[in-house]
């Protein structure tokens, strides 16, 4: 080798989180490289400190081991591989089989389709990884925004400290994603987005208790306290109801034993004790005498054989482009079990929610898709 050429170091560290306090030691020790090697160090975790990205924060040992940094690390790398497992193009499957768990743990990260293939107990996984493996507690802020950011959508405001302290145990501990960070560190923005398993492992910890508490805790401790968006015009609200008559419906369906081609479903006044099965579609008509009330003779037939799927919403922060081919929005939604809230003055619409008309045996047809 010449006297000049510059040697190539590349150094992994995997899991960094569990260095904890001792990053900044580690890192300042890798600055002081030999002046002829580029060595390149890579801090790998799935569950960070978000304050790990600041150059000096309240949780580094020593101010002067981060004034020993040479330079400021570059700006984090967020590799979120997802739907590597999702199908692509139009599909050759019924319909029921998009209703089965082995479906939905084909969306979003290839951990979940990994843990089917191992075991089919992954909505209780997903139950612990939520709560950090605790004890879900309804007055437990940290526990409540994590299970409905899963089924809701709930974005922190980051106008307090205490917001972003929620939004950052959030990453660390309940599977809230990092997607962006401040040029200067100091400001950083992160997501629950749209993974079905983490739905139903939200809604399995919902039923441990009832919606009247969670919706208690959602509206005294963290709407009221400003600690997350609640919408310009109530979406918040209209999400939440939509999401409980869809649960209700549900929850009717499994008790009664009906099939989802029931022709009409009995609006109870009094919420069973059990966990609904998301997996299950049920009837328009169900799903709007829950929300309604008794509606118009007109809506039974308008609406007879025609179900609703979704678990969870999805929020989109820029206007829908135009589908271009059947395997498009509406068809998406569907396979993902999921309902759209649109961006502020979205044109024609405000909430998609999508719609199936036609028997569950039969093979899928885009062409029969329609939506709320």
């Amino acid at each position: 080798m010449g006297k000049n050429t510059l040697h190539l170091l590349l150094t992994s560290f995997d899991e960094a989180d569990e260095l904890g306090p001792y990053f900044w030691t580690l890192l300042r020790l890798l600055t002081d490289e030999v002046d002829d090697i580029d060595a390149w160090c890579v801090f790998m975790a799935t569950k960070s400190d978000v304050s790990m990205l600041d150059r000096v924060s309240e949780k580094t040992p020593s101010p002067l081991l981060s004034l020993g940094v040479r330079q400021m690390p570059l700006p984090p790398y967020f590799a979120l591989g997802f739907d590597q497992h999702a199908p692509i193009g139009t599909m050759s499957v019924r319909v029921s089989d998009l209703q089965t768990l082995e479906h939905v743990c084909k969306f979003r990260r290839p951990l979940w389709y990994a843990l089917y293939k191992q075991s089919d107990d992954v909505t209780r996984t997903a139950c612990k990884m939520l709560t950090a493996e605790a004890e879900f507690r309804v007055e437990n802020k940290s526990h409540v925004l994590a299970v409905l950011s899963q089924r809701l959508c709930l974005e922190p405001t980051l106008a307090s400290s205490e917001a972003m302290e929620l939004a950052e145990r959030g990453v660390s501990d309940h599977m809230r994603l990092l997607i962006g960070i401040s040029p200067d560190r100091r400001v950083f923005y992160t997501s629950s987005p749209s993974e079905p398993v983490l739905g139903l492992g939200a809604t399995n910890l919902i039923y441990k208790t009832t919606w009247p508490l969670i919706i208690r805790t959602l509206n005294q401790e963290l709407c009221a306290a400003g600690l997350i968006e609640k919408g310009l015009v109530g979406e918040l609200a209209a999400r939440t109801l939509l999401l409980i008559a869809r649960d209700y419906a549900t929850l009717v369906l499994v008790k009664s034993g009906s099939p989802p081609a029931a022709s009409r479903v009995t609006v109870r006044s009094t919420l069973p004790l059990a966990t609904p099965d998301l997996l299950l579609p049920v009837k328009v008509i169900s799903f709007l005498h829950h929300l309604l009330g008794q509606p118009l003779p007109l809506f039974d037939a308008a609406f007879d054989g025609t179900c609703v799927n979704f678990t969870h919403w999805i929020l989109t922060r820029d206007s829908l482009p135009e589908p271009d081919s059947e395997w498009g929005l509406l068809a998406n939604l569907w396979a993902r079990h999921a309902a759209l809230q649109c961006c502020f003055n979205q044109e024609s619409l405000d909430l998609l929610i999508p719609t199936y008309r036609g028997s569950m045996t039969d093979f899928f047809d885009p062409d029969r898709l329609s939506a709320i």
